[in-house]
């Protein structure tokens, strides 16, 4: 009508709010259709332990050559006492993990330690036709030890007979719980222990 005052009309919100709202849309299917083509379904077997690493204990090796040398020191206190094989008037007595006190026990009242022969992850002790039979780690060793002076000589060596003998080296293990890496070489021998990020395939556990 002439002379009336025409306003603009005011557009509908309703538009531009399902606008946002389809653009949100849209930008979320995106990001998820991007997502699953990137995280794909892992159709491995899921038993297959080495696909998946934990934080655990890591040793620290060191070559095994040097643990394998038998020798003799002077008497030392007993710390960690093992089997005991009386031999005529000695007595054998292994210092677990370490190697074996031998005493002389011709006094039963008083028996004087003599010497000791260092033998590493030792835990076994036996005497027959006079030599000693003991474990040096998971090897059987055939050792000739003179009383006289404290000193001894490996005879032989059989590597890996005793396969099934726990060596009671003190570093087998790692000092607090978790997992941990129990494939050690057969060359080395464990150092020291680190906690690291380990493959749960290669680890055991320790409560």
């Amino acid at each position: 009508m002439v002379g009336e005052e025409h306003q603009p009309r005011r557009k509908s919100s309703k538009f531009s709010v399902l606008s946002v709202n389809d653009g949100m849309k849209i930008i979320l299917f995106a990001a998820l259709f991007f997502m699953s083509s990137c995280w794909k379904k892992y159709e491995g077997n899921f038993s297959d332990r080495c696909m998946t690493k934990v934080y655990g204990w890591s040793p620290v090796f060191e070559p095994i050559a040097p643990y394998k040398l038998i020798t003799t020191t002077l008497k030392r206190g007993t710390t960690n006492a093992g089997k005991i094989y009386v031999y005529g008037n000695y007595i054998l007595q292994v210092e677990t993990g370490e190697g074996i006190h031998v005493i002389d026990n011709s006094d039963p009242n008083a028996p004087i330690k003599i010497g000791f022969i260092q033998v590493k992850a030792c835990g076994e002790v036996e005497v027959k036709d006079g030599y000693i039979y003991t474990n040096n780690f998971n090897d059987l060793v055939t050792l000739q030890y003179n009383f006289s002076n404290n000193s001894v000589k490996e005879i032989s060596r059989l590597p890996g007979m005793l396969q099934n003998l726990n060596t009671n080296y003190q570093k087998a293990d790692p000092p607090g719980r978790g997992y941990y890496r129990c494939d050690i070489p057969a060359d080395s021998v464990v150092k020291s222990w680190v906690m690291d990020s380990i493959v749960i395939c290669n680890t055991c556990y320790k409560n």
